[in-house]
């Protein structure tokens, strides 16, 4: 048996140093990993915003916010002892205890998917009951230290990064409203929701990222669109003018006429006010100099516009798995493909809600408990999101049904799982049944 000094001695050689790096491209705290420079920092933020309010990522933007919020959060823990149980209740009671509610908080995270990252302040509190003091105001009077509030940092206010030598995030500094000052935020008072981070990038990539190109096409067109719209149904201004004014001798007062009369075209709308104001001028012969006509395109296009909308839509709405929102409007499709798609975006749903339990779990619930005096072991207990998707009843029943009719006896089986599982899947109170049915056991029925 080795003996103690040589234990550590071993362990001693062990180098637990970091070496290596991330990768991160990263400079003066403020990251360059995206290639297109338009979408750097707060430039490309601003972009992401204005994408969010186009109708078709609105939509998805509005589906994925409704579905999120709309499912029920629980708490699970591998320790059922008293003091196990109570530590699960203190947790259980956190989501509800803050000064805003559970699902306002997860409608601030939606700026996530929206610009990639969504750093939270943790503010903490000490729960002294109906306190005039908003720092220790709680339903519960236990004394515990709890959660005051999960407060945003919006992305579009962060001004950088603090990384130390490997790229791992020292701290968030933030600059906005109403003073613009420079406040620095430490990591351990952050919780950092980031979307498909790589090379530990703490701004991550926007779920928009992929819809940028599609994006822009369409809003171009749209752009081009609606100008086409206007000139179609106001007519094209039309200015007949001298041809001394557009050469490159011409005079200074011919230049300034020319570039007036050119701004007078643009500017040019039809509303109530529309009119059109011009000097009579003539030549010598008496033809006049200047003279201004609307011309018409009749009402004829080569390009269907509406075709290459609706085909950019469908690429914006792929990119995140939502373009069953887009199914209702076309010619093609079927029901079972619908499904199929729907099933799809909640799978992504249930991912990103993943990502929010894990970030919670590994960060949020270690420190309360360190603050509480409590250890942070494996047996901790967790928050957990419900399923995204229910089973279908008449679907579950006719399950049922058929592995009842196959010969399966289900009620009750040997450990009772099945049933528990079935109820769950069904929503249906399952306290009675499970108090009825036999307690799972580790070793074979008639062990010592």
């Amino acid at each position: 048996m080795a003996k103690k000094g040589q234990q550590n001695s071993r362990s001693d050689a062990v180098n637990m140093l970091e070496i290596g790096t991330t990768g991160l491209n990263f400079s003066a705290g403020l990251v360059y990993e995206e290639y297109l420079a338009q979408l750097i920092g707060s430039r490309g933020r601003r972009i992401y915003r204005e994408m969010s309010n186009d109708a078709i990522v609105g939509a998805m933007l509005f589906a994925l916010e409704m579905m999120i919020r709309g499912v029920p959060w629980s708490v699970e823990t591998d320790d059922t002892s008293p003091e196990g149980e109570k530590l699960a209740a203190y947790l259980e009671s956190i989501p509800d205890d803050m000064s805003h509610s559970w699902s306002s908080f997860l409608g601030e995270w939606m700026a996530a998917p929206i610009y990639g990252f969504a750093p939270f302040e943790i503010v903490f509190k000490r729960r002294l009951g109906d306190s005039s003091d908003p720092t220790q105001r709680s339903r519960y009077n236990d004394g515990f230290v709890g959660v005051r509030k999960l407060a945003i940092r919006h992305p579009d206010t962060v001004d950088r990064w603090e990384f130390d030598e490997s790229g791992g995030v020292q701290a968030l500094l933030q600059r906005s409203a109403p003073d613009y000052r420079s406040r620095t935020i430490p990591i351990d008072k952050l919780l950092l929701f980031s979307v498909g981070q790589q090379k530990n990038n703490p701004e991550g990539t926007s779920l928009l990222r992929r819809a940028f190109t599609a994006w822009y096409r369409k809003k171009n067109i749209e752009q081009i669109e609606a100008i086409g719209i206007e000139r179609e149904l106001n007519g094209l201004p039309v200015f007949f003018v001298p041809a001394q004014w557009m050469r490159a001798n011409a005079t200074t007062d011919d230049k300034a006429i020319l570039e007036y009369v050119k701004k007078m075209g643009r500017r040019l709308r039809t509303d109530e006010q529309a009119c059109v104001i011009l000097p009579s001028m003539y030549d010598n012969n008496q033809n006049q100099l200047l003279k201004f006509d609307l011309a018409s395109t009749q009402g004829r296009r080569a390009i269907d516009t509406a075709q290459a909308k609706e085909y950019y839509s469908r690429q914006i709405a792929m990119t995140i798995l939502a373009d069953v929102i887009v199914l209702g409007h076309e010619k093609v499709g079927s029901f079972g493909l619908a499904t199929s798609k729907a099933s799809l975006f909640a799978a992504g749903l249930t991912s990103l809600l993943g990502g929010i339990a894990d970030t919670v779990n590994r960060h949020l619930v270690p420190r309360l408990f360190r603050v509480n005096g409590w250890s942070t072991d494996d047996r901790m207990p967790r928050l957990v999101p419900g399923d995204i998707e229910r089973v279908s009843l008449g679907e579950l029943g006719g399950y049922i049904t058929n592995l009842a009719g196959a010969g399966m006896s289900l009620f009750p089986t040997e450990t009772g799982a099945l049933e528990r599982e079935l109820l769950r899947l069904g929503d249906l109170p399952a306290d009675d049944m499970t108090a009825k049915l036999r307690p799972i056991t580790d070793g074979a029925e008639g062990d010592e």
